[in-house]
């Protein structure tokens, strides 16, 4: 899967969570941009992400994914969904 289908599918997530038009979203997106990104919200976003790619992430990654385009380093880094 390459980086445009994995941003897709994390904006389309994160977009679902926050309740935030998808169009708003990209990679530069982060906590401060959206109203309900808040610590709560950060891990409702993961747990969603873990939910519907089917993937688990430690701690560490949780706590430095500050943006959009850090999910999706992420995601390509461990070569899913």
């Amino acid at each position: 899967m390459d980086d445009k289908e994995i941003l897709e599918k994390v904006t389309a997530i994160v977009a679902s969570v926050f309740r935030t038009p998808p169009e708003k979203i990209g990679p530069l997106t982060k906590q401060e941009d959206i109203k309900m990104w808040d610590s709560l919200g950060h891990i409702r976003l993961f747990l969603a992400l873990e939910q519907q790619l089917k993937i688990h992430f430690e701690l560490g990654e949780i706590e430095h994914a500050h943006n959009v385009g850090d999910i999706v380093a992420l995601l390509k880094k461990r070569n899913t969904p």
